[in-house]
């Protein structure tokens, strides 16, 4: 286990907290990975797993975000009772769907809600690290303040030629930016499969997962191009 403590807690959308701590040792994982979160609630000892949105660039250091729930008690915690200085134990990376530079140089990122967590490591990390590779996000939420680290990644694409962000709301129009309403469908997705190797990852709600994945597949996307892993 790696203590870490709680340094800042923001407000990453009306229902998500981003929350970064400091690491006793820098934790060893790989962009995509995840990691078990131990902290003490009214006396016992209780167990989150949440994806790591943070590179292994930074040391001593962790991000994660993490979306409110009624039946999760460290995630209710973590939204409504977590104060700076909260210590905790971590237990990570883990998981086998992570990038590694072994992969294509052409990375379609395709997040529903709080999926995009661990494809935001991912692609902070490869635009930091590989200007040669590029990266295409598909990032569909129910509303436009749902997209978590919307302004990162606003700047983030201005800042990195190689990074192209596109956005869905599923439940409200907004007007004020270039969104697609609806769901990240098979002609949305057919419009970024292209000749080029590519690797594709998915992440979000499970019927979205499968749905993205038999899609791929009937665009003759090979199986082993598609990285995913279900949480719920």
């Amino acid at each position: 286990m790696v203590h870490a403590r709680i340094v800042e807690i923001q407000q990453g959308s009306p229902t998500t907290k981003i929350i970064k701590f400091t690491t006793a040792v820098s934790l060893n994982f790989h962009p995509g990975q995840w990691v078990d979160l131990y902290i003490e609630i009214d006396g016992n000892i209780e167990i989150g797993g949440y994806s790591i949105t943070s590179t292994p660039l930074e040391k001593n250091f962790i991000e994660l975000a993490i979306k409110e729930s009624s039946y999760n008690k460290v995630s209710h915690f973590l939204n409504y009772s977590a104060k700076i200085g909260q210590e905790v134990e971590l237990i990570g990376g883990q998981g086998d769907c992570y990038y590694h530079e072994d992969l294509s140089h052409h990375i379609v990122l395709i997040a529903g809600g709080i999926g995009i967590t661990p494809l935001m490591s991912i692609l902070r990390f490869i635009c930091k690290t590989s200007s040669d590779v590029a990266v295409r996000l598909l990032y569909s939420a129910s509303s436009s303040e749902e997209h978590i680290f919307q302004t990162e990644l606003d700047d983030l694409e201005l800042e990195f030629d190689q990074l192209k962000c596109n956005y869905w709301i599923t439940k409200e129009i907004d007007t004020q930016k270039n969104y697609n309403f609806g769901r990240i469908d098979r002609d949305a997705i057919g419009t970024f499969v292209t000749e080029n190797s590519q690797d594709f990852f998915i992440c979000g709600p499970s019927e979205m997962i499968d749905q993205s994945v038999e899609i791929l597949l009937s665009l003759d996307v090979k199986r082993t191009s598609l990285h995913f892993e279900k949480w719920w």
